[in-house]
């Protein structure tokens, strides 16, 4: 089985083919706490911001004293270009994630677990995101193009806005995976 990483192919080697066999027996919290299990240990030693290259020592250092969500909070793609919704008519976006993850548990679960849990925390980031003063004017403007190209119903509209966040999440996810495999050495990953 080949897998492709960072345009890097390579086979897997006895140990991760058996990890993978391993990881598939395991029931669905099996999996999560597997997932958490493993970027915990990780991000005690690699970065989760994707700038950590631009870094010095000192402030890589510094990232470390930093609570684990914290960290995962502060690795948000805002640079993420695919949403319907941005995230800057929240006001402080990077407040306005870390408002609606209800505290340290809840974000790792999300950011390092499954994704079984991305409907309904999609749907809590919609929920906050449409109450928010700040945002009313875009969901009206949002709503409006959305009318003017199709016939669906405003439940159709906020069904779209809720598959948005789904993709922030994967994407986020993504992310972090990115940046803390960039951080290892090819001759590690082969």
């Amino acid at each position: 089985m080949n897998l492709t990483t960072n345009k890097t192919q390579f086979e897997l080697s006895p140990e991760e083919s058996r990890l993978i066999r391993l990881f598939r027996c395991m029931s669905d919290v099996e999996r999560s706490v597997c997932l958490i299990d493993a970027g915990k240990t990780l991000a005690k030693r690699l970065s989760v911001e994707k700038s950590w290259s631009s870094w010095s020592d000192e402030q890589l250092r510094e990232e470390f004293t930093w609570d684990l969500a914290e960290r995962l909070l502060r690795a948000w793609p805002a640079d993420w270009p695919e949403m319907l919704i941005n995230l800057d008519d929240a006001g402080d976006p990077g407040l306005f994630i870390e408002n609606c993850m209800q505290d340290d548990e809840m974000t790792e679960q999300v950011l390092l677990g499954t994704s079984l849990d991305d409907e309904q925390v999609a749907q809590w980031l919609l929920e906050d995101f449409v109450s928010l003063p700040a945002a009313q004017g875009a969901l009206e403007c949002y709503l409006s193009v959305f009318e003017e190209h199709t016939d669906d119903t405003d439940a159709a509209f906020m069904e779209l806005l809720k598959t948005d966040f789904m993709r922030f999440l994967e994407a986020w996810r993504e992310e972090i995976v990115a940046t803390i495999e960039s951080q290892v050495n090819e001759d590690q990953l082969s």
